[in-house]
């Protein structure tokens, strides 16, 4: 009869148990590329020139994720852009990718660094994207190896438009990303009014779930530990009982 109640016991601490040390099911990325996919989105926008305002058709966050690579948002010189995911818990930024407006060999020389944070804090510069015009070199530099890998393609026709910029976070665990504008101007050259910043004409942002192992919970460990005990229980009585065969009588 003890034993017949100690299996139960032990069985759904077993089930307990294993519930509670299961990892979580991987969700499916999310990839951020509409504005209501961002908790929050804040833009400080430099000028045009040395005192201008950049152009209101340039000045429209949505331009980012519109799928139009014509229409743009513009930092200005030294603007910035901080983007925080949804939901912003339980999730990290694994990879990205901006597509600039121009690149090419002259005329609008255009860079920006990229930061990664947690909840708008805590930024820590990963790389500096560059569109090409002199004097920058297109492409990624000062990139840090050990928070991202990144890749660039040139662009399509004509030659130079639109060139992409990727990453992939390979440690850590952010939330948050910026894009602050490096004010450049050609060698020898001047401040035109015509200078807006980085130009951004696409982007996004995906997350994954951030890997966490369940710890077994109070009741669960109090459970199996019952069974465990019941068993040990049973063992003992029936290894001290007597085997139960019949004896003859004397």
């Amino acid at each position: 009869m003890e034993t017949s109640m100690a299996r139960p016991i032990l069985a759904a601490a077993l089930v307990a148990g294993a519930v509670a040390v299961t990892l979580p099911a991987q969700a499916s990325p999310i990839v951020h590329d509409t504005i209501a996919e961002f908790a929050a989105i804040t833009l400080v926008q430099g000028p045009r020139g040395t005192s201008l305002t950049v152009a209101p058709s340039r000045s429209i966050i949505s331009n980012m994720f519109d799928n139009n690579l014509t229409s743009i948002l513009s930092l200005g010189r030294g603007g910035s852009i901080d983007l925080l995911i949804s939901p912003p818990t339980g999730r990290f930024i694994s990879a990205g990718q901006t597509i600039e407006l121009t690149g090419g060999t002259a005329g609008f020389p255009e860079s920006a660094n990229v930061f990664l944070g947690n909840n708008g804090t805590g930024w820590v510069q990963v790389g500096t994207m560059r569109n090409g015009h002199l004097p920058n070199t297109a492409g990624w530099s000062g990139v840090n190896g050990a928070i991202i890998s990144t890749a660039y393609v040139n662009g399509g026709a004509p030659a130079g438009t639109n060139p992409t910029f990727n990453f992939t976070v390979v440690s850590g665990t952010y939330n948050s990303i910026r894009l602050v504008d490096v004010p450049q101007v050609p060698p020898g050259g001047v401040v035109l009014d015509t200078y807006d910043g980085f130009d951004i004409a696409e982007f996004e942002v995906t997350s994954d779930l951030i890997p966490v192992t369940t710890v077994p919970e109070p009741m669960a460990l109090a459970l199996f530990g019952l069974g465990l005990a019941a068993l040990s229980a049973v063992r003992r009585r029936s290894a001290g009982t007597p085997g139960c065969g019949i004896r003859p009588h004397s």
